[in-house]
């Protein structure tokens, strides 16, 4: 690690109310103005719509949302723009049309719109005409599958969705299974060959285009929505079950917003932001308004992960957001290369790195020469030399990694946390905190407290953890403006995640140091009994594990008939190429090497060392693993949009292989029969 986890430069919280027996105290961000939280930045801009109305009043004839148009040979062009009073005007058209023909009437309290695809212009104008006419978002979402697609239907009751082609035939096939879906609404012009499908299917099918041109002949003004009106209705993917609506108001949204501004991070005029995120989830929506707030433009992504670098490429975006996958393979790339190129641009990009982490101790990210005649370089190659803010979230990310992209990029580089039930983003770094190994304090948006886990070992009164000194570990718990108000339809839902002072408890386990910055080190429900009756933490081993420049993904896999840990690894090719190569064994390829025995050996002992670091306990050891070189996605299924693990779904793909782990190890099997017996 290059730094302390913390940093007493930086406080974070305040006390606002005394520990309890079983729970910490209530903390609160410093950053709240006059000790109050927030619930929007702007008094003029409480909801969503109203976000985007000021962004309209800023850049009325400027650029809003942009596309690439892809020609006949697959080739993506140029960006081409909407400006904000043109998106407006299709806004109104859109929700006009839908309202002529009664697709989105009131059912039990709320008017819900489906819309499925993935992020592209027309999603965001269906966004926009539900903020504008108070109807309530249902985003659904392909890695879902057909399952929970036909139970979303089921449970909201929408007569119409919005459609890509793609997804068109999709939701066809899913029509005649006792839905109420009643009309499809597709993006692209619609085929006769989509015509016969919807009928045989008893479904009415428009195109998004006639739905414009019927509401531009009976255009009809928008009823703004309150604060505490319901936007969006946020299906959470989940790791295992069915999927859960989380209600997520204007004013959570807005609040979330507003707690970020507040540290001082933020878009303007002139920020330009890549949308390749699922819009589908709360923090690309955030990440959105933060920009329309301020006149921004947006442009979207060309609908695939592979081309995402070549879209940087043509945007040169000032704000960017990701999660660990894609900024490991950035980080991958451009190490690739400087090792390829060798020689003085090798030396200097190494002194650079150096010097900026000395730069970075004493309290500043910036370098006369290294940045201007080095990192510049880089980053005009891989399109990020415009970008002033970059964010991570949705996992931890490597002190490896982050502190290369605090170097490289510079500027502002920042970890958060969040989940669907705080509207994005609830804990965040401040800008010139450049320690790692945590994700910030709470947003000024939201209070927090801890509560003891008892059977985990997990208290808030807990000081010190592994010689790094605390003020309390257990499960995190929010309450406050961002904080959604529950589940649609099920209330015992509610009920088991809210307590009765309104905290949300999270599930996530968190340990708070000194200064209020705040580390994830484990998941409450994820953890299991082996053969000698210990508990383990799947999803704290992973983290530690994780944390080995040698390893991308990890998954850590026991049971109680058995008394040790196995795991399936997916290796990271930067950290083992680097590897490779400080070992003589440059020659081989990436697949070679991860069925090497010399890097199953490397990674032994570089779990050691997590082990030693980290405090962990011998039955805490991976006994035996096996190293893969393909990634775990979305589009195979082990993933979750927001690239969580799908436990059940990764042990279920890899049970031949776990199974062949611990038939490679009787001996230890044994000694688990022996200790049963006794």
């Amino acid at each position: 690690m290059l730094f302390r986890s913390y940093s007493e430069k930086h406080q974070y919280i305040r006390e606002v109310t005394p520990a309890t027996e079983t729970t910490s105290p209530i903390w609160r961000s410093t950053t709240c103005p006059e000790g109050e939280l927030v619930d929007s930045y702007y008094p003029e801009a409480k909801t969503m719509h109203e976000i985007f109305l000021r962004g309209k009043s800023i850049s009325p004839n400027d650029p809003c949302y942009g596309y690439r148009p892809i020609d006949a040979e697959g080739k993506a062009g140029d960006y081409v723009w909407l400006t904000y009073n043109e998106v407006w005007e299709r806004v109104q058209d859109f929700a006009s049309g839908l309202i002529k023909l009664d697709l989105v009437p009131e059912n039990n309290g709320y008017k819900c719109l489906g819309v499925f695809s993935r992020n592209r212009l027309e999603w965001c104008i269906t966004e926009q005409a539900c903020n504008a006419y108070n109807f309530a978002l249902v985003p659904t979402y392909e890695t879902l599958g057909a399952d929970a697609v036909l139970y979303i239907l089921r449970e909201t009751e929408m007569k119409a969705i919005v459609c890509s082609a793609a997804e068109t035939v999709k939701v066809l096939s899913m029509a005649e299974k006792n839905v109420p879906l009643k009309v499809i609404i597709q993006m692209e012009d619609i085929t006769d060959k989509d015509r016969e499908l919807a009928k045989t299917a008893n479904i009415t099918l428009y195109s998004m285009s006639e739905i414009e041109k019927l509401g531009r002949a009976n255009r009809i003004p928008n009823v703004p929505p309150k604060p505490t009106d319901v936007c969006t209705i946020c299906y959470t993917s989940g790791t295992t079950g069915v999927p859960k609506g989380a209600l997520i108001t204007h004013q959570n949204l807005v609040s979330s917003l507003g707690g970020c501004l507040h540290t001082g991070i933020a878009a303007h005029k002139d920020s330009r932001y890549l949308s390749y995120l699922p819009l589908a989830h709360v923090l690309e929506r955030l990440m959105q308004i933060s920009v329309l707030q301020e006149g921004g433009r947006i442009g979207f992504y060309q609908g695939s992960t592979l081309t995402i670098t070549d879209d940087i490429k043509a945007l040169r975006p000032t704000m960017f957001t990701s999660v660990p996958r894609l900024l490991n393979k950035i980080h991958q790339k451009v190490m690739e290369k400087v090792n390829a190129t060798g020689g003085i641009s090798k030396f200097l990009f190494y002194r650079g790195l150096e010097a900026k982490k000395a730069g970075m101790k004493k309290g500043y990210n910036y370098h006369w020469f290294y940045d201007r005649f080095v990192f510049s370089r880089v980053l005009e190659n891989v399109g990020l030399d415009k970008t002033v803010l970059t964010i991570s979230g949705s996992a931890p990310l490597s002190t490896v990694v982050l502190d290369f992209l605090r170097c490289v990029i510079g500027n502002v580089v920042v970890e958060g946390y969040g989940a669907t039930e705080t509207a994005g983003a609830t804990l965040l770094q401040l800008p010139d905190d450049y320690t790692s190994g945590n994700v910030g304090g709470p947003l000024a948006s939201c209070d927090m407290r801890l509560e003891d886990i008892p059977d985990m070992n997990y208290l808030h009164t807990d000081r010190d953890h592994n010689g790094m000194p605390c003020i309390g570990r257990g499960e995190l718990c929010l309450r406050g403006n961002n904080i959604s108000p529950g589940y649609f339809r099920h209330p015992e839902l509610t009920k088991e995640a809210y307590d009765a002072d309104n905290f949300f408890h999270t599930g996530d386990i968190a340990m708070v140091f000194p200064n209020g910055a705040t580390k994830i080190i484990d998941r409450k429900k994820n953890f299991f009994k082996l053969a000698q009756g210990e508990y383990v933490a799947a999803e704290k081993l992973e983290i530690i594990y994780g944390q080995s420049p040698l390893v991308s993904q990890i998954f850590v896999y026991g049971d109680s008939l058995r008394s040790f840990l196995v795991a399936m690894i997916v290796a990271e090719h930067s950290g083992v190429m680097i590897w490779a190569k400080e070992h003589g064994l440059e020659g081989k390829s990436f697949e070679e090497l991860c069925k090497s025995s010399e890097l199953k050996a490397a990674m032994k002992e570089d779990f050691a060392r997590l082990m030693k670091e980290n405090g962990l306990k011998g039955f805490e050891r991976l006994v035996d693993f096996k190293i893969l070189s393909q990634q775990w996605t979305t589009e195979n299924g082990l993933l979750t949009p927001t690239f969580k693990l799908k436990r059940s779904f990764v042990k279920k793909a890899f049970q031949t292989e776990l199974d062949e782990l611990y038939a490679a190890n009787p001996e230890q099997i044994g000694r688990a029969s022996c200790r049963e017996r006794v």
